[in-house]
């Protein structure tokens, strides 16, 4: 299964890229290959299960931050 140590070794390097905990929207998207819009909708929606974030009252904007413990469990213990 070559191409699966490779999808686990760019997800493993986005990971360790800072010593955060969390990850941008931005880069999760990009990780995952995905629209960051739709992530950032998903997360203000609570259908994401590894991100935490809302809408803004009053602008109406979408927030959030990818928990990086999660995103890894959710790649690599199911959930998709």
């Amino acid at each position: 299964m070559p191409i699966i140590d490779k999808l686990l070794d760019e997800v493993k390097e986005a990971m360790e890229a800072d010593d955060k905990a969390t990850m941008s929207i931005e880069a999760t998207a990009k990780l995952l290959g995905i629209d960051d819009q739709c992530l950032r909708v998903a997360i203000a929606n609570g259908s994401c299960p590894f991100g935490v974030g809302g809408e803004h009252r009053t602008s109406g904007k979408r927030f959030g931050r990818v928990w990086k413990l999660a995103l890894w469990a959710f790649l690599t213990k199911g959930g998709l």
